[in-house]
């Protein structure tokens, strides 16, 4: 498609514990992509059954951690949830997974189950579109108001990561050749043995801020520091591109929608109308029902403005890895540059328990839809 290759191998594997292990054994990694699809005679969860005897724990987890081993990535579906019944039994055995290759070419792969025709098993229908022909939708900018100060910081850090950094996944590609280059030189004097150890250290250390990239960039926290996975952060980041992206959608009317703009004009006329909804009155609450709690929140004086001390508690307990908007400032860069921002961030926090009008930037927004399940069928 387009010029791009890749391999697909479709297989049945049987219900034995052998069997499995024989198709898993067989599943080397592929750098190339690949597509691997199928009657799989198991289920990663116990949403992809329905009926019948509890699933067996153990054998879903050894389902997970081979398909994990083998860098893997389930494609997903739209369609109905299972594709095998037996009586009253459901369940999902046929699936399609690809590698990490796979989503550099052909990151549009979609998955439908079609109705059952005869068989106890769903027709697949496979949908493979190159990423040459896509363009992603821009988000729903509600407003672009942000912090000025914020910006102009931004602004000069991604220039200095730029000039000190430059193209991380290139500087490890050259560092690399260098190495090569000197260790096929043939015999090494002194000079050369040097010029060899600041190329291994340029190599460590180019490495080093790749994964820090790659790591910040995908914001997961289940490696600890020094686990080399940069294939995996690369692999992840592609997948929850494709799982955050809405390829498609089903309007009011029941019909599915493909096109970028229709979803992006769907999407408007649906919050539209429901955030202009009238909105029924709830009865008057006596507050003499709530008096006990009333007197409690009294006594925590949560009005009362708080302390230096109190707001820096209140930053500190936050995870330094998180962001609180879409500037990408994280909580670790309040902590660092405490002493530079504080006596903003009081002003700031101490105008807003004096009842003061909120600054725009702060009840401006950017409106971001994330699919949070497998199945997008509406919104």
């Amino acid at each position: 498609m387009n010029g791009h290759k890749g391999e697909a191998t479709f297989t049945y594997v049987g219900c034995t514990k052998d069997a499995r292990k024989e198709l898993w054994n067989r599943c080397q990694q592929v750098n190339s992509p690949w597509l691997v699809g199928g009657d799989f005679n198991c289920i990663i969860s116990t949403t992809e059954k329905s009926g019948g005897r509890t699933p067996n724990l153990a054998k879903m987890n050894t389902f997970r951690d081979n398909i994990h081993r083998a860098g893997l990535f389930d494609l997903g579906f739209k369609g109905p949830n299972f594709t095998w019944k037996r009586g009253s039994i459901w369940e999902r055995l046929d699936r399609m997974l690809v590698n990490d290759a796979w989503f550099n070419y052909f990151l549009l792969s979609f998955v439908t189950h079609l109705s059952l025709a005869g068989l106890d098993h769903r027709p697949i229908l496979m949908s493979i579109t190159s990423t040459d022909n896509y363009s992603s939708p821009s988000p729903l900018d509600i407003s672009t108001c942000g912090l000025h100060i914020l910006h102009i910081i931004a602004k000069a850090l991604r220039g200095w990561s730029w000039n000190t950094f430059g193209n991380v996944h290139a500087t490890v590609q050259k560092v690399e050749g260098e190495v090569k280059a000197l260790e096929n030189g043939g015999l090494l004097g002194i000079e050369e043995e040097k010029k060899l150890l600041i190329a291994h250290n340029n190599v460590l250390s180019a490495i080093d801020y790749k994964e820090k990239f790659l790591k910040q960039k995908e914001a997961m926290n289940i490696f600890t520091n020094g686990d080399r996975n940069t294939r995996f952060f690369n692999a992840y980041i592609k997948y929850k591109r494709k799982c955050n992206t809405i390829h498609a959608i089903q309007n009011v009317n029941g019909q599915w929608l493909h096109n970028n703009n229709d979803i992006a004009n769907d999407a408007i006329c649906f919050y539209k109308e429901l955030l202009n909804q009238e909105h029924n009155l709830r009865p008057h609450i006596e507050k003499a029902h709530f008096m006990e709690e009333l007197n409690y929140t009294v006594v925590l004086k949560l009005t009362d403005i708080p302390t230096e001390k109190e707001i820096w508690n209140a930053i500190s307990s936050i995870d330094s890895t998180k962001s609180a908007g879409p500037n990408g400032f994280t909580a670790e860069f309040y902590k660092k540059s405490w002493k530079i921002f504080k006596t903003d961030v009081i002003v700031v926090v101490t105008s807003f328990f004096q009842g003061n009008n909120l600054p725009n930037y702060f009840c401006s927004s950017t409106t971001v839809l994330i699919p949070k399940s497998e199945i997008q069928k509406n919104w």
